[in-house]
């Protein structure tokens, strides 16, 4: 049976719920209800500096980072893209972005429009590093009409689904949204769910020893 904390971003509670029997049924893990924010990809027109902090993202994934949006996290949208037209972070390289002071999200996206990573909050100096040696990608497809909010990759010998890899804010939408997730090699649960914390899709005991597609359908 697993169980699944989650860590509630909203009035600095904490937010426990547990998972029902992993063999049949519906779960009862009932997280928050996400605040998704849709993605924009216009050109930022000028891109903030001075006295605030630094995001650095190193790229160890096989592919360009051809996007960026960087947005005050109490925005409601994702807003432009800090790469311009022309600018990418190939493959094996890294990049800094001067943020004004305030906590910031920040979404990264390969050249065709796939998520590559996230990350929520941020205040201070922050290094990500996307991908990574000896990680394999696990490539979300979702071709359902369902957004979905939550993800949970968990190992299948853990009692525990642990966090939600979308972190709360992220959805991968309906119909062609795809989100990779970088992943140790081995043999990990499954769950998919959407804005409401319902079960859309649990796959069991999946073998993820080289880069796999997991496509989530009505």
């Amino acid at each position: 049976m697993k169980q699944k904390l989650i860590v509630g971003l909203v009035l600095g509670l904490l937010v426990f719920s547990l998972a029902c029997n992993f063999g049949g049924g519906a779960s009862d893990i009932t997280p928050e209800v996400a605040t998704p924010r849709p993605i924009e990809t216009e050109v930022a027109t000028e891109s903030p500096g001075g006295g605030g902090f630094q995001i650095k993202v190193v790229n160890e994934t096989a592919a360009d980072i051809c996007y960026v949006l960087i947005s005050p996290s109490a925005a409601d949208e994702w807003g432009d893209d800090w790469l311009g037209d022309e600018e990418t972070i190939e493959a094996g390289q890294a990049r800094v972005f001067d943020i004004p002071g305030e906590p910031h999200d920040a979404m990264f996206l390969n050249c065709d429009d796939a998520v590559l990573a996230t990350i929520f909050d941020v205040g201070s100096d922050f290094t990500l590093t996307v991908g990574g040696a000896g990680l394999v990608e696990l490539v979300a497809y979702n071709e359902s009409s369902i957004e979905l909010c939550y993800i949970y990759i968990s190992p299948t010998t853990s009692d525990s689904w642990g966090d939600d890899w979308l972190g709360g804010k992220e959805v991968i939408s309906p119909g062609d949204g795809v989100r990779i997730f970088y992943v140790a090699p081995g043999t990990y649960d499954l769950l998919a769910q959407d804005c409401d914390g319902e079960d859309v899709i649990t796959e069991n005991e999946i073998e993820l020893d080289s880069d796999t597609d997991w496509t989530i359908s009505d």
